[in-house]
Protein backbone atom coordinates (compact mmCIF):
# COMPACT_ATOMS: atom_id res chain seq x y z
CA UNK A 1 0.00 0.00 0.00
CA UNK A 2 1.41 3.30 -1.26
CA UNK A 3 1.05 5.94 1.33
CA UNK A 4 1.22 9.85 0.64
CA UNK A 5 2.44 11.95 3.67
CA UNK A 6 0.90 14.03 5.44
CA UNK A 7 1.38 18.08 6.83
CA UNK A 8 3.29 16.43 9.50
CA UNK A 9 4.94 13.80 7.15
CA UNK A 10 2.66 10.64 8.79
CA UNK A 11 -0.24 9.25 7.88
CA UNK A 12 -2.26 7.07 10.41
CA UNK A 13 -4.46 3.97 8.13
CA UNK A 14 -7.29 2.74 8.92
CA UNK A 15 -10.28 0.67 7.89
CA UNK A 16 -13.51 1.70 8.85
CA UNK A 17 -14.21 -0.85 11.98
CA UNK A 18 -11.06 0.77 13.34
CA UNK A 19 -12.06 4.44 12.71
CA UNK A 20 -15.23 3.79 14.49
CA UNK A 21 -13.96 2.32 17.52
CA UNK A 22 -11.57 4.97 17.74
CA UNK A 23 -13.94 7.69 17.10
CA UNK A 24 -16.35 6.08 18.83
CA UNK A 25 -18.92 6.02 16.16
CA UNK A 26 -20.67 3.41 14.06
CA UNK A 27 -19.21 1.81 10.92
CA UNK A 28 -21.71 3.40 8.97
CA UNK A 29 -21.47 6.96 10.54
CA UNK A 30 -18.01 6.30 8.84
CA UNK A 31 -18.55 4.97 5.83
CA UNK A 32 -21.15 8.07 5.30
CA UNK A 33 -18.59 10.62 6.29
CA UNK A 34 -15.80 8.88 3.75
CA UNK A 35 -18.35 9.16 1.25
CA UNK A 36 -20.35 12.51 1.62
CA UNK A 37 -17.27 14.48 2.62
CA UNK A 38 -14.96 12.27 0.04
CA UNK A 39 -12.29 11.58 3.13
CA UNK A 40 -8.66 10.67 2.07
CA UNK A 41 -8.17 7.38 1.00
CA UNK A 42 -4.86 5.54 1.18
CA UNK A 43 -5.52 2.30 -0.61
CA UNK A 44 -6.91 -1.10 -0.13
CA UNK A 45 -5.84 -4.06 2.46
CA UNK A 46 -7.52 -7.29 1.80
CA UNK A 47 -10.68 -5.87 0.33
CA UNK A 48 -11.02 -2.91 2.00
CA UNK A 49 -10.64 0.96 1.66
CA UNK A 50 -8.35 2.46 4.05
CA UNK A 51 -8.52 6.04 4.97
CA UNK A 52 -6.42 7.98 6.75
CA UNK A 53 -7.37 8.75 10.07
CA UNK A 54 -6.46 12.22 10.83
CA UNK A 55 -8.68 13.06 7.74
CA UNK A 56 -11.63 11.72 9.49
CA UNK A 57 -11.01 12.78 12.94
CA UNK A 58 -10.90 16.05 11.36
CA UNK A 59 -14.16 15.61 9.45
CA UNK A 60 -15.57 14.40 13.54
CA UNK A 61 -14.56 17.41 14.90
CA UNK A 62 -15.59 19.88 12.40
CA UNK A 63 -19.24 17.89 13.20
CA UNK A 64 -18.63 17.67 16.80
CA UNK A 65 -18.35 21.89 16.99
CA UNK A 66 -20.52 22.55 14.39
CA UNK A 67 -18.34 23.98 12.14
CA UNK A 68 -18.52 23.34 7.98
CA UNK A 69 -16.31 20.68 6.82
CA UNK A 70 -13.79 21.62 4.52
CA UNK A 71 -14.37 20.07 1.21
CA UNK A 72 -11.19 18.70 0.63
CA UNK A 73 -8.63 16.29 2.28
CA UNK A 74 -6.30 19.43 1.60
CA UNK A 75 -8.47 22.26 3.06
CA UNK A 76 -8.99 19.86 6.16
CA UNK A 77 -5.07 19.25 6.26
CA UNK A 78 -4.35 22.51 6.34
CA UNK A 79 -7.23 23.46 9.30
CA UNK A 80 -5.88 20.78 11.18
CA UNK A 81 -2.24 22.17 11.06
CA UNK A 82 -3.75 25.78 11.85
CA UNK A 83 -5.45 24.17 14.71
CA UNK A 84 -2.62 22.24 16.03
CA UNK A 85 -0.54 25.45 15.76
CA UNK A 86 -3.24 27.43 17.71
CA UNK A 87 -3.38 25.28 20.29
CA UNK A 88 0.43 24.91 20.85
CA UNK A 89 0.71 28.90 20.94
CA UNK A 90 -2.30 29.09 23.57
Amino acid sequence: MNVPPSVDGERDPVIVATAASRLRRRPGTIRSWAVRYKARKLGTFQGRTVYDFEDLATIEGCIHRGDDVPATPEARDELRARLNNAYRVA
